[in-house]
């Protein structure tokens, strides 16, 4: 392996690297986006951020990487299955205490190919060559998330479908981003003997702060049960029923499952408070044998279980014209990918055997193109489109599976998603569906 070798593989990849860029960088910001409205359906209080790497950052990682492993890469793929990072979203945490729901929700919800505990213990040597000083402190620990992705549709677009995301606090971030800029980005030469024990000291003091963290988080949620109006956001809901769970059940929840349909669901019925919503807890938790029993071989959350207990008990709409019916079909679909993750759970029930050969023939038109421009063409509406519609939505309300019933009765409450700006959760939800719906005889 010669030193052109070397040479040749990287400087091939970083002159093509500008091409594929936009590829890199829409797969991370689509991955970005999910995250972030996913969290936020979950009551998490984060930021996230996406990138896809520069080029000269990637050309700092290539070589460095030669170097620190004692190799040469001899390809472009050799180079893209090494490189986890080339599309990157960063999740940083305000409580601390969410990192073991948010780890529960991206396995839930992602196809994770590794993760990988990453602290900065292990000392390596810096940009001159010389071993770092001593830590008393760790200066940065994150939790990154090798993910597989649906590939780019575009013509050219990248074959790896690779996100790596990282999970780490805002303060542990924080402290990195000053470290990165020292280290790396120096204004003045390399990093003092002062200077890293100020850092050192720093760390000290964000383990502390994370520590207070936990402490107000406790204090937030006893002062969110006791409060006595409507919740004024979701972020408030799921305090409140962080709390109410905890004082019920005697433990804490890892995740309370989508609060997004809770909340609409509570204020559209008058039930969004503190004391209605603890009511509801206990007349659900006396129904828990039978609840358990109507979710046979899933893992409904909490809240699908404050959720049913509303649902079941009334009625929803009559019969509605044939855009809304598509647009509560399209719903259901949204609604049963985000309450019944992961999704082979819920795709099983939806299309078992003693089901699936009543939609199998209209099912599949449900992904077409042509059916997504119904929700903005009204003239598009004839008899053929009306007859299908009705065809699956009447399969829908008779299905004898009761997360289906829960996610389309969901959608007869009024709680319909806006179709037209999330249709990417829809196609995200179907893709499956429909290549299982192919298979099927």
């Amino acid at each position: 392996m010669g030193s052109v070798q070397t040479r040749s593989a990287v400087d091939k990849f970083l002159e093509t690297w500008e091409e594929s860029y936009d590829h890199y960088n829409k797969r991370a910001k689509d991955t970005e986006k999910f995250c972030r409205e996913t969290l936020k359906s979950h009551a998490i209080q984060c930021n996230v951020t996406s990138r896809a790497k520069n080029v000269d950052s990637l050309k700092a990682k290539l070589y460095a990487r030669q170097t620190e492993k004692n190799f040469v890469y001899q390809s472009r793929e050799e180079i893209i299955e090494d490189i986890t990072d080339l599309s990157g979203v960063r999740i940083a945490l305000y409580w601390p205490n969410d990192q073991e729901k948010v780890d529960r929700i991206l396995k839930d919800t992602m196809h994770i190919e590794k993760i990988k505990e990453v602290n900065d213990r292990v000392q390596k040597k810096d940009q001159t060559g010389d071993q770092q000083r001593k830590r008393r402190f760790e200066w940065y620990s994150a939790k990154h998330y090798i993910v597989s992705v649906d590939p780019d549709h575009q013509k050219g677009g990248p074959k790896t479908k690779k996100v790596e995301i990282q999970l780490v606090s805002v303060l542990r971030n924080a402290l990195a981003e000053v470290e990165h800029n020292l280290v790396y980005k120096p204004l003045s030469g390399p990093v003092s003997r002062e200077e890293h024990n100020i850092i050192d000291a720093l760390s000290g003091v964000v383990h502390m702060a994370e520590c207070f963290l936990a402490q107000l988080w406790d204090s937030q949620v006893e002062k969110s049960t006791a409060s006595t109006g409507p919740f004024k956001n979701i972020y408030a809901l799921g305090l409140c029923f962080s709390g109410l769970v905890e004082e019920n059940y005697g433990q804490k929840v890892a995740d309370l499952g989508s609060l997004r349909p809770l909340m609409q669901l509570l204020a559209k019925n008058s039930l969004d408070t503190p004391l209605q919503l603890g009511k509801l807890l206990l007349q659900a938790k006396d129904k828990r044998d039978e609840f358990e029993k109507a979710y046979e071989g899933m893992r409904p959350s909490m809240s699908v279980g404050i959720i049913d207990h509303i649902l079941f008990d009334g009625t929803g709409v009559g019969d509605p014209a044939p855009k809304e019916k598509l647009q509560m079909i399209y719903s259901t679909f949204i609604w049963l990918d985000e309450l019944f993750a992961p999704a082979t759970v819920w795709q099983e029930k939806l299309l078992s055997q003693r089901c699936i050969h009543e939609a199998h023939d209209y099912l599949p038109w449900l992904g077409h193109v042509d059916t997504q421009e119904l929700l903005e063409d009204n003239t598009k509406f004839n008899d053929d489109v009306t007859m299908k519609i009705d065809h699956i939505w009447n399969w829908l309300d008779h299905h004898p599976e009761r997360s289906v019933q829960l996610a389309f009765r969901l959608c007869k409450r009024g709680i319909v998603r806006d179709v037209k700006t999330e249709y990417y959760l829809f196609d995200r939800a179907f893709q499956i569906v429909g290549d299982l719906l192919s298979n099927t005889v």
